[in-house]
């Protein structure tokens, strides 16, 4: 997922591991990110989501 959002262009985001579990590693802390970065970036997010849910399919 986090290489699908790096590919879209519209956030960077790396990957890491937490607790055992894979993460995504995000920073908005830039003094230039502003509320319509945010919601670019959670629809990025979102769509990404949505992609890897229907590639891997309901859980079992």
């Amino acid at each position: 997922m986090t290489q699908t959002l790096i590919d879209g262009g519209t956030v960077w985001m790396s990957g890491s591991t937490w607790a055992g579990r894979q993460v995504l590693r995000i920073s908005v802390s830039n003094w230039s990110t502003d509320a319509a970065d945010v919601a670019m970036s959670v629809e990025a997010v979102a769509t990404a989501v949505a992609a890897l849910d229907r590639s891997v399919g309901p859980e079992r």
